[in-house]
């Protein structure tokens, strides 16, 4: 009787260990295939780059009588990890004394300013938000252009869109008429991929 409790408690400390290296034998093959997935799909981001050139035309009719060119060259943003760090803005003008009481100025900026962020390649288009402000002094023979005390009149134009632009052709991004005169003012853009 003293034998077969021998060998009955050998039989269940031989089955325990078994199952123990079997274990151990398991969740060493899963390790490596675990790591291995997890290598392969962290893919580093590589930003591609841009070349967007801006037109502001002012039109009257179907004729350009005015035209003024920007360019700056912008990334790709992260669209996995939601970072953007390629913001690009332009920012050109002048900037007018308005006298607001007798002897004291105030300054008003007046010029062109354009902001790009969030920019997407989108099988063989670009997304992206672009923002413009454009103001200008009204032209002194046009009615009304001289405002209170003869101070000059600004005529401004602002517009914020997500966009999405055909790779190298001209795309009128904002289109909007001039509250005082028969003209138009037009934003377009040309964006290239840099090689």
């Amino acid at each position: 009787m003293r034998m077969k409790r021998t060998g009955f408690n050998s039989g269940w400390l031989l089955a325990i260990v078994l199952m123990v290296c079997v274990a151990s034998l398991v969740r060493a093959q899963e390790t490596p295939n675990k790591s291995a997935d997890n290598v392969s799909t962290k893919v580093t981001f590589v930003p591609r780059y841009y070349h967007l050139v801006f037109v502001v035309k002012e039109m009257e009719g179907d004729k350009v009588i005015n035209s003024r060119q920007y360019g700056m060259i912008i990334a790709t943003a992260d669209e996995n990890s939601g970072k953007n760090f390629f913001n690009r803005s332009i920012r050109t003008g002048t900037r007018i004394p308005v006298e607001i009481e007798q002897g004291k100025s105030n300054y008003i900026d007046a010029g062109v300013n354009i902001d790009c962020k969030n920019v997407m390649a989108v099988g063989g288009k670009l997304a992206m938000d672009v923002g413009a402000d454009i103001s200008s002094i009204a032209d002194p023979k046009m009615d009304g252009a001289a405002g209170a005390r003869g101070m000059p009149m600004i005529l401004q134009n602002k517009w914020n869109s997500q966009v999405l632009v055909v790779l190298g052709k001209p795309t009128v991004l904002f289109s909007s008429d001039e509250v005082t005169s028969k003209r138009t003012l037009e934003l377009e853009v040309t964006a290239t991929e840099m090689k």
